[in-house]
């Protein structure tokens, strides 16, 4: 996956999934290398995590794409994987303190306030990470989900509560799991 680090743009990321879905897909038999068909599956895996939500997103569907046909050992030691990445602690956040307006004297409050916007921004940038981590295991687990529309496994009810669980997670990790839930229902 070092090509996928090398570009900066997330449109590209984003092509490169498309490309290897259709590649995986369509050239499943031909890649009959065991390695070969690992790479693509780990290139997807790995975008899951990536920045961008629409990277993240796409990667989800490609995933479920191409995880059709793969043995049941295989699907549930992912299962295992996105669990263990899905479960990751998010820290509470802490609330902004409003500004006082009461005037500063000497440079020492300078100083403290530059190293805790430092702190803060740290901070923000620690929980960001670990959110898309969080996310990236909450996508694997629902691409699992799309890989049975119309059956469900014994193996199954398991992934489904588990993915309903993170429903009140934050931001866009609740939204995947409605979306989720929802195109599973139908």
């Amino acid at each position: 996956p070092a090509f996928i680090n090398k570009s900066s743009d997330w449109h590209h990321r984003k092509a490169i999934i498309n490309l290897l879905q259709i590649i995986s897909f369509n050239h499943r038999f031909i890649l009959s290398n065991y390695e070969q068909q690992q790479y693509i599956h780990k290139t997807i895996i790995k975008l899951l995590s990536d920045p961008q939500i629409e990277v993240r997103e796409n990667a989800k569907t490609a995933l479920s794409s191409i995880l059709r046909g793969s043995d049941l050992d295989y699907i549930l030691s992912l299962h295992k994987r996105f669990s263990k990445t899905a479960s990751t602690r998010l820290p509470k956040q802490k609330k902004k303190k409003s500004k006082s307006k009461k005037p500063v004297s000497g440079n020492n409050n300078h100083t403290t306030n530059v190293e805790d916007e430092e702190k803060a921004k740290a901070a923000k940038l620690k929980y960001e990470k670990l959110l898309i981590k969080r996310h990236s295991g909450v996508l694997g687990l629902s691409s699992i989900i799309g890989l049975h529309p119309y059956d469900i496994p014994d193996w199954f009810p398991d992934i489904l509560v588990e993915v309903a669980q993170h429903n009140y997670d934050p931001d866009f990790i609740h939204t995947s799991v409605s979306s989720t839930l929802k195109r599973f229902w139908r």
